[in-house]
């Protein structure tokens, strides 16, 4: 992991529902009061900007959302706040230039980017180099649409001092549009010291794999979910750059550590934020689960038109044959997997067990266990085989979740001793109920872990579509939900 190198930043928003509302149409409708918070915030940053004289250890928030926001944001100030709200986003990241260079601009141009910088050329050069990898890697060889062009055809990206504010880098939409233009603003030379000690072209190449990324979906909707659009941008880097692993600096605010969090929270506090780049897990678990990373890109495509992420995630994953509760329910099992057992496994922190029951002839229930479980958030039990028990020993496992279609899950992981891992889906009836029998030979089980779901995608106050619409302003319908699990050994018969 590099210490303190982080991407995309800067202050903290409020929950996904209360600050990016919508209606049902699919339209972003800011009041006025929360246009003018968004406001506020930038001139925040501005403010630092201009009395920054020394380093600020550590990233300070997500400036790239922050800006997004605010450009989202303008028809809802009056005349004078937009007016002070484009010159600050045009101040903090300058928009898209019609020409590369001129007589008191220093730039280099590539095939693809157009780098402004003054100072040092050398480290220009670097930060263009990189810039058109991270262009062959993301665009070229994954697929993804390239950002939309501006007047000559070149992506403008500009080096400023911004790491003495605690900033990497951002990028900004040039228009309140669907899909928008953008430039970034980058580092001028990503000094360790302002950085936490981690390298400068390490900190360099995950910022410029991550906020190109930005740019790339703003090609696809400006307007997307925070979770799902920081979470994939952190995924991109680790696909541009997968040896420098980045992104495990997240994983203490992750679905691994915190898995009674829902998986689309984007964080309210200064403290949390780092929950919507957490969300990394979710689409390393889908490009892992299938053995494809075009998955991730599919999800965006869908994602381009009246979807927002989780109804784009169960369109592309209904190409495959998958429902959106499946999925959830399995990344649920595949945050609980023993070290090993895929990628980068081997380097995630534990996972946060809710319940761990040892059984043995002696004790052999735990009788039924309770939990309530928000929205898009899991639970897991890990279960003990000890003492003496018999070959072919069995464990019955028997879930009592809430009737309601496509929202509890449960899965099963049988961890034999040898390494290996058996998952079996528990099927559950139209009350919410199923049970599974699986082995619990302590000669050849190591432990059984049960996984219970919560795969509700239900909001109220979303107009008629109460469906996959996380970002109208409602409140989750499924928050909550009563789920309980037994486990009860089942002796083999004496002969």
């Amino acid at each position: 992991m590099i210490a303190g190198v982080a991407i995309a930043l800067v202050l903290s928003l409020p929950s996904l529902a209360a600050a990016r509302p919508r209606t049902a149409d699919g339209g972003t409708r800011y009041t006025h009061s929360q246009a003018r918070a968004i406001l506020a915030r930038v001139q925040a940053v501005v403010a630092r900007k201009a009395g920054s004289t020394a380093a600020h250890p550590g990233p300070v928030g997500d400036l790239t959302m922050e800006l997004r926001d605010l450009r989202l944001a303008l028809p809802a100030l009056d005349r004078d706040e937009r007016t002070l709200a484009l010159g600050l986003l045009g101040l903090v990241v300058p928009p898209p230039r019609s020409s590369c260079g001129g007589l008191f601009d220093a730039a280099i141009r590539t095939t693809h980017f157009c780098v402004h910088y003054s100072g040092n050329a050398a480290w220009a050069q670097t930060t263009a180099d990189t810039l058109e990898h991270v262009w062959a890697v993301e665009v070229d060889a994954m697929g993804y649409r390239p950002p939309p062009p501006d007047g000559d055809g070149l992506f403008d990206v500009f080096l400023q001092e911004i790491g003495n504010q605690g900033y990497y880098g951002a990028c900004a939409p040039a228009e309140n549009a669907r899909h928008s233009t953008s430039s970034c603003v980058l580092d001028d030379d990503f000094d360790p010291a302002e950085f936490g000690g981690a390298p400068a072209i390490n900190s360099l190449e995950v910022t410029a794999a991550h906020e190109f990324f930005h740019a790339v979906q703003f090609g696809y909707d400006t307007d997307e979910d925070t979770w799902f659009m920081e979470g994939s941008a952190v995924w991109a880097e680790e696909q541009v750059y997968p040896a420098i692993n980045d992104y495990l600096q997240y994983l203490r605010f992750s679905a691994i550590t915190h898995p009674e969090t829902p998986e689309d929270y984007a964080g309210s506090t200064s403290s949390d934020l780092f929950y919507r780049y957490g969300a990394v897990l979710f689409w390393k678990f889908l490009s892992g689960q299938f053995g494809d990373q075009s998955i991730v890109r599919r999800v965006w495509e869908y994602a381009d038109g009246d979807r927002y992420s989780l109804q784009a995630v169960a369109g592309a994953l209904a190409e495959r044959g998958w429902s959106f509760s499946r999925a959830f329910a399995r990344f649920g099992a595949w945050n609980t997997l023993p070290a090993g057992s895929y990628d980068d496994r081997a380097l995630y922190p534990a996972p946060v067990w809710w319940q761990v029951q040892p059984l043995s002839r002696q004790h052999r229930s735990t009788g039924y266990q309770a939990v309530a479980l928000n929205h898009l958030t899991n639970s897991a039990m890990l279960v003990q085989p000890v003492g003496r028990l018999r070959r072919h020993t069995k464990l019955r496992i028997n879930v009592d979740g809430p009737a309601i279609a496509g929202v509890p899950g449960a899965t099963v992981q049988v961890r034999r001793r040898d390494g290996t891992v058996h998952i079996v889906d528990v099927p559950l009836n139209a009350a919410g109920d199923g049970s599974v029998l699986v082995r619990f030979d302590r000669r050849t089980v190591g432990a059984v872990v049960v996984t219970l779901t919560n795969a509700s995608t239900r909001m109220t106050g979303c107009g008629t579509d109460q469906t996959y619409a996380y970002s109208c302003g409602g409140q989750s319908l499924d928050d909550g939900l009563p789920f309980a699990v037994s486990a009860q050994v089942k002796l083999p018969r004496r002969r």
